[in-house]
Parts: structure tokens; sequence; C-alpha cells
């Protein structure tokens, strides 16, 4: 029947409407309200009891800020739905129309800060719902689930109960606590939860897995949250989650005020929804103005008893009826009631009831501020805090009062600065609003900080130490400066103490002596004075200039009775290399080899004979001397091309020719020669060859050729030379 009904139900889930023409008995609720009021997204959590149950849903609304809405939604199946409709409002409330809506829309009350909506309606099979919506806010963070929480279930399905304890929650989402079930018994909680930028909530571990689907939202105040989960089949329970963020502390005056309230039963007594209009009076007397129920009966003007509430929001109900209590929220316009039927009348029936503070009528004065924070200073303290309703005049300022009772400070908003503190003292605060009817309620006290001034600076981390010529280079990373910009820097060289100063890192400590290993420490100064020294730095040993390294990588490239060296810059130790030698191995007529010198690579050996094989050393030279050789060099022959080949005597026979001809020079490389004819067609039996004498063939009788000859070695060919015959 879930499935069939699917679309059904999510419409009627999402079909609010305050409407005084449709159930006159309520006055209306969001005074002051307008279309705007309403702008922005709204997440919704519906829990059904009876013939459907169990059975949940969620989803949103996304409301535009002229009332036109959509909004889409999963049941506790997994089926989706979306639609779209529009808000409007008159003099008698808010009414919403959902586009080819056909379920009679529930009734519904919102808080004064509209961020909280809770609803009731009845469905066609007679099934009873329980509608929460809570407004979204900008963004979320991970630490506004921090606090303690009072939590709240109700469940239905298999197993009717509910419980509520309180929930000790870390800025990393996990918590602790305990909860009192609707038979006494007491059961430990723990888990953790995450929640995301848009405020949804999910389980990571623990006992929010107990049942399937585990999800819920957090109200834009940041006071509220509300979740489902289970119901995943018809034999596992519905269970339906609020959770109130604890102030830190509370009164009778909060209670004060007209409440509306949503109630829903599960048990014996389902499917069954009650409406309850109550005003408390300051002293705690609660009296039900009036009263519906989902069986059309009406009540009005009765006593409910008294009301009375902890200083840690526990909210106690003196009354010859049910069993009740309750718990409030921070901002102080929620709270969330558990009920016990007792009597003839379906007994052991739990319910839970919502109930939302609706803007008193006319202005007053403003609410208390929430959320006070304190960060200290120097002789001061910054609070923050959300400001709360204004109540129907414009707040003209808030007051913060220090908890010396004497040191006040006002501003138009938050934050406000408290000066004239004294250092060392703790400190709390807390927040006033005031408008012109007056001043509001102080808010719950802001957490302790304690005022310091300036200090001296930390103490700064040695990074490095780098030895130099009677010195050395001491880096170092800056400390804090205690809250007074720092001046200088200090390095004080052990032994010796010899000191250095400056305004930052690196400071260079001279006049050390060199061979002397040193250690170093530094300290921060400003102007409350010096911090503490560094931890000592690594040992140093200051050292003089010396020759420089050898040089490396050291490649020879051959010429025509030269040869050029490449070569890789040494370490110059402290004195400016100012030239390098490059210095051949020897030949026959240079022992001590052939040298060149020059300022940098490349350097050129001229003077070499081509022909022989050499290898190359270089050196570097500074103002203290010449430094070690380098290893040698590739092995290079200097070289050029040869020169064009002398023909002598042509020896003709029949049909070839036998080339003779002399070399004038090899160019200091091997040489090989090839003899072309002309006219072409000849064949060299030599070609390619170092042989003086080539014998050409293939050449015709009575005809006469011209044959060129050409030298040829690794440095390239020669010119050629030609002589012409006439082959017999």
């Amino acid at each position: 029947m879930r499935a069939a009904n699917l679309s059904k139900h999510l419409y009627g889930l999402f079909i609010f409407i305050f409407a005084i023409c449709l159930f006159p008995v309520f006055p209306p609720v969001a005074q002051g309200a307008t279309l705007a009021d309403l702008a922005g997204s709204w997440n919704a959590n519906g829990f059904a009891t009876g013939p459907d149950a169990p059975w949940w849903t969620r989803g949103t609304l996304t409301v535009a800020s002229d009332g036109t809405f959509t909004l889409s939604g999963t049941g506790s199946d997994g089926k989706v739905v979306s639609g779209s409709g529009a808000f409007s409002i008159s003099s008698d409330g808010i009414a919403i129309t959902v586009n080819n809506g056909d379920i009679t829309p529930p009734l519904c009350q919102i808080n004064s800060y509209n961020t909280v909506l809770s609803c009731t309606e009845t469905w066609s099979d007679g099934s009873t719902n329980l509608l929460i919506l809570t407004k979204q806010a900008a963004s979320y963070s991970q630490t506004d689930l921090a606090g303690t929480w009072q939590q709240t279930y109700l469940s239905s399905g298999p197993t009717c109960e509910w419980a509520s304890g309180s929930v000790t929650t870390a800025a990393d989402g996990t918590y602790t606590g305990s909860l009192t079930l609707s038979d006494n018994s007491t059961i430990p909680t723990s888990g953790q939860t995450s929640i995301s930028s848009d405020g949804v909530i999910t389980c990571v571990t623990g006992d929010c897995l107990n049942y399937s689907n585990f999800g819920g939202f957090m109200d834009a105040g940041k006071n509220v949250m509300v979740a489902t989960s289970g119901a995943s089949t018809d034999s596992e329970d519905a269970v339906l989650y609020v959770f109130t963020k604890q102030a830190a502390s509370y009164s009778m005056a909060d209670l004060a005020g007209t409440w509306q309230g949503n109630s829903l039963a599960s048990g014996p007594g389902a499917p069954f929804w009650d409406r309850v209009n109550m005003k408390v009076n300051p002293d705690g007397t609660a009296e039900l103005v009036t009263e519906n129920d989902s069986s059309g009966h009406t009540h009005k003007n009765e006593s409910i008893g008294s009301l009375g509430i902890s200083s840690n929001g526990v909210v106690t109900i003196s009354s010859t009826q049910d069993l009740m209590s309750g718990v409030m929220d921070a901002g102080k316009t929620v709270m969330v009631w558990t009920d016990t039927w007792v009597g003839n009348t379906d007994p052991g029936t739990t319910g839970i009831v919502v109930f939302t503070k609706s803007a008193a009528a006319g202005p007053v004065v403003p609410g208390a501020p929430t959320n006070v924070t304190a960060k200290a200073g120097n002789a001061q303290a910054t609070v923050s805090f959300t400001p709360p309703p204004a109540n129907g005049s414009g707040i003209t300022h808030y007051t913060v009062t220090a908890s010396d009772g004497k040191t006040t400070a006002t501003g138009k908003g938050s934050p406000i600065t408290v000066k004239g503190l004294t250092n060392g003292n703790s400190y709390a605060f807390t927040v006033t609003a005031t408008n012109g009817v007056g001043t509001g309620p102080a808010s719950g006290s802001s957490n302790s900080v304690t005022p310091t001034g300036p200090s001296v600076p930390g103490s700064p981390t040695i990074v490095s130490v780098t030895p130099g010529d009677a010195q050395v280079t001491v880096n170092f990373t800056l400390p804090s400066n205690g809250g007074s910009p720092i001046k200088s820097y200090t390095v004080i060289s052990n032994p010796g103490g010899k000191t250095a100063s400056g305004a930052g890192s690196p400071i260079v400590v001279k006049g050390l002596t060199n061979g002397t290993p040193y250690t170093f420490t530094v300290t921060a100064t400003n102007k409350i004075g010096t911090g503490p020294a560094s931890s000592a730095s690594n040992s140093a040993t200051p050292i003089g200039p010396t020759v420089p390294g050898a040089p490396t990588a050291v490649t020879a490239t051959s010429g025509n009775a030269q040869a050029t060296v490449t070569f890789t810059t040494p370490a110059a130790n402290g004195s400016n290399i100012t030239g390098y030698t490059i210095t051949s191995s020897p030949d026959a007529s240079h022992p001590s080899g052939i040298t060149a010198k020059g300022t940098k690579s490349p350097i050129t050996v001229k003077g070499l004979t081509n022909g022989t094989q050499y290898t190359f050393t270089v050196t570097s030279t500074n103002k203290i001397g010449t430094g070690p050789a380098s290893s040698a060099s590739n092995a290079v022959t200097p070289g050029t091309k040869p020169h064009a080949p002398t023909i002598g005597v042509i020896n003709v026979g029949v049909g070839q020719a036998t080339v003779n001809f002399t070399e004038k020079s090899d160019g200091g490389r091997p040489t090989t020669y090839t003899v072309t004819s002309n006219p072409s067609g000849g064949v060299d039996g030599s070609a390619g060859t170092s042989s003086l004498n080539h014998l050409v063939t293939n050449l015709t009788s009575g005809k006469k050729y011209t044959f060129t000859v050409m030298a040829t070695n690794a440095f390239g060919s020669s010119s050629s030379t030609s002589k012409s015959v006439t082959i017999k």
C-alpha cells in the first residue's frame, strides 16, 4: 500500500498551510512574516503512525522570494517524488498550494526565528503524520555538531517507544551519552556523525547504524537537528529523532510565552495526533488555550498544571494527566516533549510533542542573544554572538557585561570588544539586546578567557650553519613575536662568545678562528625584552681559502693541428678562480706536453701534430695556487682532409687502364682513393682502398677517357686531379 500511495503521501508531507479560516481556533503564527522570510531551502522529515507505519520520508523545498517553490523527497522504501507550488500570506496566516496536489494540507506552526516548522495531518487511510521542517543555513561545518545535545526519539512499527537523554558531541562528530526509555530503562549511546556543508547529517559509526538509512538535517539556527531511519521493511521500526542543542543556562523566563505544539502517538492509541496552543505564565503556570486532535475533539481554556525548567533545559510538567517531560533548545524557541498515556484509554501509548514558540503580539523587548563566544586579547576580549529576535522593534544596541560585574561595552552588532580588563584574570561574558521597548534577557555565559599582554618572543629554530673564511653563516626560522614586533636577532658563538645581530635570517658571525669548531645559539628581542635562546646548532668549522678543486667532465674534440677542450668548473674553495691550464699528453717534439691557458671553458690547444693521438688534463688556479689536475680526457687525433694526389703514368691495355698516382699528404689520418672515368662506365677495382695503383676495367677500345683521382680521410675529401688517355 505504501508504494501505491507514495506520491500522495509525499505530497501530503510537503503541503503545509496556515489558515485561520480552516482552523479558526488557532491564532495566526509567524506574526509579521513575509514571503521573503520563507525564501531559501527547507529540509523536511515526515513520520507516520497507524496503518501506513512503519514509514518516514525526507526531502527538500526550495522557496523563492516570491513564495514559489519546488520540492523533492524520498520515502523509506527509496521511491522519489517531486513537485512545485507557491506560498501565500494573508492576515490569517501562511498557506501553500501544491500544483496538482490532492491531499488535505496539514496544519503547521513556526518558531519566532522562522527556522523550524512542525505539522500534523491525517491521510486517507487513517494514518497520522508528523512533519518537521528545518530551514537550511548558508553553510555548515563539522564544529557545528560540537556541544551538548538533548536527544529525543519516537519509534513506530513492531516496537513503539520513546527515549530521551543527553549526548555530548565533539568537534569531529563523535558522541557519547545515555538515554532513558519509555519503560524507565537506561541505555548508553555512542558513535560518530558527520555534517555536510549544506547541513545533511549522516552516520559514520556507532548505534546510529542500529537502523537502516539514517539521515537528517540541521536548522539554520544550528540549535535543532531532525533525522529519520529504519523502515526498510515492514518488520523494521521507523525512528524519528529530534536533537536540541543545550544552552549555557535557562530560567523560568525562557518558558514564558505562547507555544504551539504538534504531537504524534505511537502504539495502542495510534493513529492519533494532537495540536495545542499553550500559554505559559512567568511563574510557570500553564493554560491550554485550545486543543484539537485527530478524533475531532476540541478543548479550550483548561489549566494543565505548572511547568519548571532546570539550568540545563530539562522541562518538567506537574500535571494529573499523562506522564510528560521535555527539553528546550539553545535558541529557546523549540521544545520537544515525550508522552506516555496513562488511565483506561490505550495505556502504554507513547508519543512525541514538538513545540514552537511564536512571536509575541506587538513589540516587546528582544530575546536573548545566543552562541556567545569570547576571544582574549591584551587587556581586552572580543565577544561574538548571534542576534536574537527583535520582537517587533528594531534592536538599537547590544551590551556586553564581564563576569566581574562592572566592565561593560556596547555596540551595534557582533563582535564587540570589551576593554579595560586585567591581564591574568579570567572573565566570562553575557550579552543583552536593547530595542525601543527596552532591554531583553541576558544571554547564557560565554566561555572563560584570560587576557594577556605582550611577552618576550619565543625561541628561534636554527636550520643550518655554513662555514666560511673566519666566519659562519647562521640560518634560522623566526619565532612567535609574543604579541610585540621583533626588533632584532642576536647570534652567539661557542666558544669565544662572538656575537652578530640582524633584523632577520641569515646572520653572519665574523672574526672566528679558522680550524676551530663552533656551535651557535640565536635569541629574538622585542620591546618587552629578549626571549629564550634557541637550541645549539650543529658544529661548523671556519676554514680559509685553498687552491681550487679539480675540474671534471673533461672532453676533447680534435681539429687541424689542434684540439678544443671543454670541462666543468670546480669549487673555488674560498678564492675566485683566475685561470685554467690545459696540458696535452707528450708527443715526439714535446716531452712535457703542449699547454694552453684560458679563463673559462672551452680552451683550444694549438701546435699539435696531425696524426698523433693526445689526451688532456685541466688545472684551476686562484690566488692561493693551482689545484690538482683533472682526470685525462678522451683520446683524440688531430688532422685535416688530404691534399689532391698527383697522377703519374697511366698504363693502357685492351679495354682497361692502370692509373698510377702518388699522395701529397694524408692529413694525419688514413686515406683511401677512388678513380672515376669520363665517359662513365669504367669500373675501379680498388675504389675506397689505400692502394696507389688502380686498375679500371670495362672501358671501350679506341675511345679517349679522362681519369679523375680523389683522396678521402676522416676529415673529408681532397680536390680531384685528372689525366686523359686513349684506350687500345
